[in-house]
């Protein structure tokens, strides 16, 4: 967990660090409520179910921090569709 971050430092960090074929998010909100995604990446969240499964990263430290009302809304919208 972190209390900040972006798409590309996970990515970075999952491909990097971890050895994961990509990143493990499907979506990453940041504190202001920006909805990143690639869609040419499936992401690396669930094993075999990662076609068909989303993984929603809200960066954000929630032992110590809440979502902001930005990310709320945007992670509603998001799984409203």
């Amino acid at each position: 967990m972190t209390t900040s971050g972006s798409a590309t430092g996970f990515a970075n960090y999952h491909i990097g660090t971890n050895d994961w074929p990509g990143i493990a998010y499907t979506y990453v909100i940041d504190r202001d409520g920006t909805v990143n995604w690639d869609w040419d990446v499936i992401p690396y969240h669930r094993g075999d179910s990662d076609r068909r499964a989303l993984g929603i990263c809200l960066v954000g430290d929630f032992r110590t921090q809440q979502p902001t009302v930005e990310q709320y809304a945007a992670a509603l919208q998001l799984v409203r569709l």
